[in-house]
């Protein structure tokens, strides 16, 4: 697929998710503010629901399809012109960057085991935005097919990636061992190439965690306000499905600026949140999220998750990833190789580092040879 028969794509579904945007939007008045007191009881409702969705999930396999578009300008888009396209021609002003990628997965959540690949087939692509739409210039590439993968157990992180190439192909790849990081149920920054179900619908945050604080902080003072910035609920009905949209004031970055994080749940998927976006109280959009749910074995899961970044000067689109999940196979029984060594996509002569003995190993027919210092 050429950068164009991309960009046509991607305007195409930007399109799509603004007339399906102006309709929620023309959807608006359905939705009442509901009354403070009943505010926690909903907050519960929500979280215990989410909650026990996620819960029953035992182990999760499949792969995701992903097709991230970004934006540059100025002197970001002189920069990369110049570092990572082939630099030929007038410098661009406007510069759009379109990856596709796929992820593989794997998870055993009982036992704390994560696989995870990440894989570009093709290289990414840079056009020039600079002039009409309909004359996009595809300003060529240096960047290369790639891959990496990473394991996670309770004790140990696993990962490789390609250490040698040759004429745009793999001639020695790189595994590691090291030993692994953890928050108390969560994945450290460091190891941030894990994918984690539970961490995909909740963004970080779970709400059977964050809920039940708000719910203590309204039964302590009546509300939950930010500097003057009241929580507050919206319920409304489409389609004889009831919604619930919770406005939540947000404190972030060191000046300490307020931001509207607006969650809308939906009882027809479980009570799982189907968008969110965040803006500044003046209304204008930082981000926002589009969630689509298949039901899989009677567990609501992500068909389909769009994510938007907007300029904070201008409020223009910045990037736009579309995530698509294929083949979700639900607690099926994995096998224990799976979180091993054995599958890094290692082949005979590459290089593996144990960290944590501090030993150097080659690769051979399936075994780690020690490599004598």
């Amino acid at each position: 697929m050429n950068a164009k028969e991309i960009l046509r794509k991607l305007n195409l579904m930007i399109i799509i998710l603004l007339i399906l945007c102006n309709f929620a939007i023309g959807q608006m008045e359905v939705f009442q503010v509901v009354p403070t007191e009943r505010i926690p009881d909903i907050l519960d409702t929500i979280s215990t629901s989410v909650q026990e969705n996620i819960n029953k999930i035992n182990s999760l396999e499949g792969e995701i399809q992903v097709l991230w578009r970004k934006e540059y300008k100025g002197e970001k888009a002189k920069r990369i012109f110049e570092s990572r396209t082939n630099a030929v021609g007038d410098i661009p002003n406007r510069i759009a960057e379109l990856t596709e990628s796929t992820t593989t997965f794997s998870c055993d959540l009982n036992k704390g085991l994560y696989y995870t690949k990440a894989s570009r087939e093709s290289p990414s692509l840079y056009v020039d935005m600079s002039d009409d739409m309909s004359n996009n210039r595809d300003l060529g590439t240096k960047s290369m097919p790639w891959y990496s993968i990473s394991i996670l157990t309770p004790d140990n992180y696993l990962h490789s990636s390609p250490n040698r190439m040759r004429d745009g192909k793999v001639v020695q790849r790189r595994g590691v061992k090291e030993k692994a990081e953890r928050d108390g149920s969560c994945l450290s920054n460091g190891q941030h190439s894990i994918f984690d179900p539970k961490n995909l619908i909740n963004a970080g945050n779970p709400v059977w965690l964050h809920f039940p604080r708000i719910i203590e902080r309204i039964k302590e003072r009546g509300n939950y306000v930010v500097d003057e910035y009241s929580l507050r609920i919206e319920q409304g009905e489409l389609d004889g499905k009831v919604q619930y949209r919770v406005h939540e004031p947000i404190k972030i970055g060191p000046e300490g600026d307020i931001l509207w994080e607006i969650k809308t749940y939906s009882t027809d998927v479980g009570y799982n949140m189907i968008s969110s976006k965040r803006t500044h109280t003046d209304g204008q959009l930082v981000n926002q999220r589009s969630i689509e749910y298949n039901s899989v074995q009677g567990v609501y899961f992500p068909k389909r998750i769009i994510y938007e970044v907007f300029d904070y000067n201008d409020g223009s689109l910045r990037s736009r990833k579309e995530r698509t999940f294929k083949n979700i196979r639900l607690n099926a029984v994995i096998p224990p190789e799976k979180f091993t060594y054995k599958n890094l996509s290692l082949t005979n002569g590459d290089v593996f580092i144990d960290k944590i003995l501090e030993k150097e190993y080659t690769y051979q027919e399936g075994k780690l040879i020690e490599v004598e210092k």
